[in-house]
């Protein structure tokens, strides 16, 4: 959607909502690793963490894969993973967002999502510790 992160603003918003609206899903494969490597090589933006929210309803065959990049790179990002559907791995989901020092949620097909998400986001607002020193006296 956008080819660097960018500040949250009602401009990108809209323009991320128009482009959502014209997406279309053709029921293949699910292909995690190279769209979320891709979008963890963009730079950020200086002073500001990275919030990654990976959201799929399938599984994948490189769920090991997946989860050790996310590992790699979560130095720069903290990953959040959705589940929607009773088709959604676990394993991935768990996995990636512990991976990336962040949370998960896995929704089935009857729950209502607004409870699990908000919540989701709302862990995505707590500010960060970085560069953390501790210095104690002997």
């Amino acid at each position: 959607m956008f080819t660097k992160s960018e500040r949250y603003e009602n401009s990108k918003i809209k323009q991320a909502i128009s482009q959502i609206s014209q997406m279309g899903a053709d029921f293949g494969g699910t292909e995690i690793y190279q769209p979320l490597d891709f979008a963890l090589r963009q730079p950020g933006i200086q002073g500001y963490p990275r919030f990654v929210f990976l959201l799929t309803d399938g599984q994948v065959s490189n769920t090991e894969s997946v989860i050790r990049m996310a590992k790699k790179k979560s130095r720069n990002a903290r990953i959040n993973s959705i589940g929607i559907g009773n088709g959604a791995s676990l394993a991935l989901i768990q996995g990636a967002a512990e991976a990336g020092k962040g949370r998960h949620v896995m929704i089935t097909d009857v729950e209502d999502p607004s409870e699990k998400i908000i919540s989701l986001l709302n862990s995505a607002l707590t500010p960060l510790i970085t560069k953390f020193t501790l210095k104690y006296d002997k």
